[in-house]
């Protein structure tokens, strides 16, 4: 029976080997770090996006935090873990019907079921505001096309605060218990105008390359989303292709690609330049 320090040891090991892909992963599955972060890893495989440099930033993880009393949350933003949790885009639909069926019950703790109501109320703007795109006609007039970029902003502004919400619930299915005043009060919507600061252009030089390899990954993954928005008009793969119209949203999207590919290359040149 492999030891927590033998597995750490064949992670080091792997780190200086070829690192077979099902190889590092397994022994990340041995160690039982960041299960539900590693399980997502599992599911999306090899093929998947920048999969094989998140395997190896996970392993070096793994072996900087062995030992130590405090070890980090199964969270992954880049893999859309949160808690160990998948977020909403990766969520089955059967989980979205448990969440309005409770909230149609009504009978839940004050705080949950505040972020139930909620949750279910995006959940169900997000599947009107699909319907409406998908039923809108492929006229290119100015009010088509500000309609339908007002229907995919509010798809993405929805999934977005599902994503925060989505935790939350998972953890009260799995206590039963209310969830705490600090955890209700840290997905609180601001309530009062907040000032937008001016956007400043990224300084990648100052990060270290291992900063800059995980966000190759999460750039990769926004990469992915905008691919799937013009192909599918969703960020996730369908089975059929539903190319996005000209208008707007694909105006928006197609920008946001290639912002993202100047991005990723530049990142990756200056990874080459650090490396030694």
């Amino acid at each position: 029976m492999k030891t927590d320090r033998n597995i750490r040891q064949l992670a080091v090991a792997w780190l200086n080997s070829s690192r077979n892909f099902h190889q590092g992963l397994q022994i990340l599955l041995n160690s039982g770090f960041k299960p539900g972060v590693v399980a997502k890893l599992y599911r999306v495989g090899p093929q998947a996006p920048e999969a094989s440099e998140r395997l190896v930033f996970l392993i070096r993880e793994y072996i900087s935090v062995f030992g130590k009393p405090d070890q980090p949350a199964d969270t992954d933003a880049v893999l859309h873990v949160f808690d160990g949790m998948p977020s909403p885009e990766d969520t089955p639909d059967e989980e979205s019907k448990a969440i309005l069926y409770r909230a149609k019950r009504g009978k839940n703790p004050p705080r949950i079921g505040k972020i139930i109501s909620e949750y279910a109320s995006l959940y169900r703007k997000r599947e009107k505001a699909f319907r409406q795109l998908t039923e809108m006609p492929e006229d290119n007039d100015e009010k088509n096309i500000k309609k339908r970029k007002e229907l995919s902003d509010s798809m993405e502004r929805a999934t977005d605060r599902m994503e925060k919400l989505y935790p939350l619930f998972r953890k009260h299915i799995e206590t039963n218990q209310d969830i705490t005043e600090e955890e209700a009060d840290a997905v609180a919507i601001e309530t009062k105008p907040v000032e937008e600061p001016a956007k400043q252009e990224e300084d990648f030089e100052s990060l270290s390359v291992e900063q800059l390899q995980q966000l190759v990954i999460k750039k990769s993954q926004a990469r992915s989303k905008a691919k799937n928005w013009l192909k599918y008009q969703s960020p996730q793969p369908k089975p059929e292709p539903n190319p996005l119209p000209d208008c707007a949203a694909r105006i928006k999207y197609e920008k946001k690609l290639a912002r993202l590919e100047n991005e990723i290359e530049k990142i990756r040149y200056i990874i080459a330049q650090k490396m030694p």
